[in-house]
């Protein structure tokens, strides 16, 4: 069951990848997430643990967007009790 979650969510990084015109090279920070982005394109992705798989989802779906801004109300992020 967990294989089958991974090898959909590589799935949808892929079509969501093309779609933006991404390459792998748009979004690794380093030498070892190059070779994941590089996984999922290739559809080998069971080694890699889900939670990361997530991450890189995550930030495939926000490349390109702009950051979220966080509301700040009066006082709401104040230390008072």
């Amino acid at each position: 069951m967990e294989d089958d979650m991974r090898i959909g969510w590589a799935v949808e990084m892929a079509e969501m990848m093309a779609t933006k015109g991404l390459t792998p090279l748009h979004l690794a920070d380093d030498h070892e997430s190059l070779l994941r982005y590089q996984l999922v394109l290739a559809g080998d992705v069971l080694d890699i643990p889900g939670i990361t798989l997530l991450r890189m989802l995550s930030k495939i779906r926000g490349y390109g967007e702009p950051p979220r801004q966080v509301m700040e109300d009066d006082g709401a992020l104040d230390d008072h009790m």
